[in-house]
């Protein structure tokens, strides 16, 4: 499940949330259209067919369901850059970006977002606004890793909010390639169980496959099936002999 654009604080969190277990990092770029369908604005530099929204996503969650919707609560931090004409930048890098900003006539913008986190030390870790130029994204680079560090410092300052939600029910929508590509590896992750291979065991043996049309939410759907089938809370992720023999029937539902 992509991450929206807004996260939102004002949803209460579940009394019982379980553990923050999934960590991602993601870097991506999306074309104007799909950014404004995420919830992005993109309002500060020229629409165009050739403008580009840079993402970068470093994001601790877990995802719940709740009733007929699954949620995704977590905390984390989002960079962001918008450049009005990918042409322009020869490649889609900080570097490359602000150094095309100082020679053509390329408009962009960078935003920096901490999502779920409380009390007042990152106000000497925020960057100041200023002009991009090629010094720039190396305060707002520097600025993350700083953010990076004060979860890591600061633990009970990490308050998880609603970062995205969606329908499980697939056929709301019609079926897509992503729900098929998803089932596929839910199938595959009950197989893994019922061999006895833990959550790790597991997905270093699909990270050797060449097969992954899911890309980085492959992850996700991993370890959404084996909290499930293990109905783990604690974070015990290896399956004993009632989880191997609960995979195994849900299998034998496909002979």
């Amino acid at each position: 499940m992509p991450l929206r654009a807004v996260a939102s604080a004002d949803v209460q969190a579940p009394d019982q949330l379980p553990e923050l277990i999934n960590w991602e990092s993601k870097i991506y770029q999306m074309e104007v259209g799909a950014a404004l369908d995420a919830g992005f604005t993109v309002g500060s530099i020229e629409l165009t067919d050739t403008a580009r929204l840079l993402v970068m996503d470093m994001v601790r969650s877990v995802t719940v369901n709740k009733n007929d919707m699954q949620e995704v609560w977590g905390c984390g931090y989002r960079f962001l850059v918008e450049v009005s004409d990918i042409k322009l930048t020869g490649k889609l890098t900080l570097p490359a970006i602000a150094g095309a900003m100082e020679v053509t006539d390329l408009q962009a913008s960078i935003r920096l977002e901490v999502k779920g986190y409380t009390g007042d030390d990152l106000w000497d870790v925020m960057p100041v606004p200023k002009p991009l130029n090629v010094d720039t994204y190396r305060d707002y680079m520097a600025a993350a890793g700083r953010i990076q560090k004060a979860f890591g410092a600061h633990p009970n300052n990490a308050k998880p909010v609603l970062l995205a939600t969606d329908s499980i029910d697939m056929l709301a929508g019609g079926i897509t390639d992503t729900d098929l590509d998803s089932a596929v590896l839910v199938v595959w992750s009950l197989q893994r169980i019922t061999d006895g291979k833990s959550l790790d065991e597991a997905s270093a043996i699909f990270a050797r496959r060449n097969d992954n049309p899911l890309g980085d939410q492959a992850a996700e759907v991993l370890a959404q099936t084996y909290h499930f089938v293990l109905d783990s809370i604690d974070g015990t992720l290896s399956p004993n002999p009632e989880n191997k023999t609960r995979a195994a029937a849900v299998l034998s539902r496909l002979r």
